[in-house]
């Protein structure tokens, strides 16, 4: 198992290549049943000393496969919101696969777009805050509670789970953009 893990970090920029369409590219879904990747890094990190190893392991390495409204919503959102971030931003954002960690190749991280050539993209579309404000939403939604740091809401909250996989995202890129994207306007 740990020489398939080196071989595919050997690979990386070329398996990055071959999986910009992410969840629907089959080398995506297969090399992310070997490794633990930044969507998961939260849960991992944000672990009790009670809670039980095994059940987090099954539950990443054996994921229910589902797909709801929430997830298609979310999907086709957050097309939508890379064009639009792409106007704010005045640069590209380009498709990006899987990327691997080359001295950790049990790690990876698959963000929503590249920003230009050297900057990442993650975008969360919540289908539960399509009618909602950004006030109201990260003040009521479980998902969303929280996210940014309580003296600075232009720092996330180093405790919430999608920091984690932003911390995870950013070991392959310096410079991020992070956009909640799809809530009604003010």
């Amino acid at each position: 198992h740990m020489e398939e893990l080196f071989e595919n970090a050997k690979d990386w920029k070329e398996n990055e290549r071959k999986t910009r369409e992410q969840s629907d590219s089959e080398l995506w879904l297969s090399l992310r049943k070997i490794m633990l990747t930044a969507s998961n890094f939260g849960t991992v990190c944000r672990m009790r000393p009670t809670t039980s190893c095994a059940t987090t392991v099954k539950s990443i390495l054996f994921p229910p496969s589902i797909d709801t409204a929430a997830m298609k919503y979310g999907r086709d959102m957050e097309k939508v919101a890379k064009q639009e971030l792409s106007k704010i931003l005045k640069k590209d954002i380009k498709p990006c696969g899987l990327f691997i960690d080359s001295n950790n190749p049990w790690l990876g991280a698959s963000p929503d777009g590249l920003l230009e050539e050297d900057g990442l993209v993650e975008i969360k579309c919540p289908l539960s805050a399509e009618n909602l404000t950004a006030e109201e939403a990260i003040h009521t939604l479980p998902r969303l509670k929280g996210i940014f740091d309580k003296k600075d809401l232009n720092a996330m909250n180093r405790n919430h789970r999608f920091f984690y996989q932003i911390q995870g995202q950013l070991k392959h890129s310096a410079i991020f953009a992070f956009l909640l994207y799809g809530l009604r306007e003010t």
